[in-house]
């Protein structure tokens, strides 16, 4: 594991499972819940070359949506499995072939190559915008309306999950801390260290996380994520962005009814726009230190645009 990382290089990994021993599998669900959030974290960002050569990787598709969907149907029923595995298959297919229906991108020939990096960063551009307020803004706080205070009240509170589990909000600025990225690596992390705590026997730890899930669910990321979901949906029907946030949405949905709290609804208003934060982004990059489930866990920034302000 390298000592700098962008969100989700952690979590999605080649196999979630590789490193565990024959028979162990009691923590295998809990590691397949963070390479999902992982996946959405990491689809969520910038898509330069590295990112999307990750994404269409056959070894990063191995085993966690098996097994993804085994909890799904055991917990809610194969209705719901099916929307997250048609969602999930989805994903995986637009990245192989350009169906972004916003964009008339030309047939890939012999000569002229598809080049999903050039079509999703097109796309990126147009739904999140290079400042907080795109078409789909990413960030928790543009979906809550209410006055200043309140709004800093709520990054107070995320900083505070962040900082409760050895993840620091630090000066080498990448983004905010309530981009949807960040928000879903801090679940992914979460995840990461129910399983640890599975594996090690750690009954404690291992209520300490899931209370740690079922609160940052239901005072933060399922409250705002399925609004931005559908906004990303409507925008983006039949491309890649439409599948993640589709897969996004029908994954919250089968988390909210895990932890047995509601889901957010599927349409906010936006909060009123400022002009001073539309222009600069209040910077952040997530670092988290070696946390009690012992593992090392590495700077969690946001992949932005080249062209992004801030």
């Amino acid at each position: 594991m390298s000592d700098q990382s962008n969100v989700g290089e952690r979590s999605w990994c080649e196999n979630p499972f590789s490193h565990l021993a024959p028979g162990a599998t009691g923590s295998l669900p809990a590691r397949a819940r963070g390479t999902a959030y992982g996946l959405i974290a990491r689809g969520f960002q910038y898509p330069d070359d590295e990112l999307i050569g990750g994404l269409i990787d056959p070894a990063r598709w191995v085993s966690w949506p098996e097994v993804l969907s085994g909890i799904n149907t055991e917990a809610h029923g194969l209705q719901s499995v099916g929307s997250i595995a048609e969602q999930l298959n989805a994903v995986r297919a637009s990245l192989l072939e350009p169906r972004d229906s916003s964009r008339a991108a030309p047939k890939p020939t012999d000569c002229n190559p598809w080049d999903p990096s050039l079509e999703l960063q097109d796309t990126f551009n147009k739904l999140f915008g290079h400042a907080v307020r795109g078409k789909c803004p990413p960030y928790e706080l543009e979906y809550q309306r209410g006055e200043i205070i309140q709004r800093a009240s709520t990054l107070a509170d995320i900083a505070g999950f962040y900082e409760a589990f050895g993840v620091t909000v630090t000066e080498s600025a990448h983004d905010r801390p309530d981009h949807v990225a960040v928000e879903c690596e801090f679940m992914s992390v979460l995840c990461t260290k129910e399983a640890h705590a599975i594996e090690t026997a750690d009954d404690d730890h291992l209520d300490i996380c899931l209370e740690a899930q079922r609160g940052f669910l239901r005072d933060h990321l399922a409250r705002w994520l399925p609004a931005f979901a559908d906004r990303v949906g409507q925008e983006s029907p039949g491309g890649f962005y439409g599948a993640l946030a589709g897969f996004a949405a029908a994954f919250i949905a089968a988390e909210c009814h895990r932890f047995d709290i509601s889901v957010g609804p599927p349409t906010m208003e936006l909060s009123p726009a400022d002009p001073v934060q539309d222009t600069t982004i209040t910077c952040a990059t997530v670092d988290a230190s070696a946390g009690s489930a012992g593992e090392q866990f590495v700077q969690l920034g946001v992949k932005r645009s080249p062209d992004a302000v801030g």
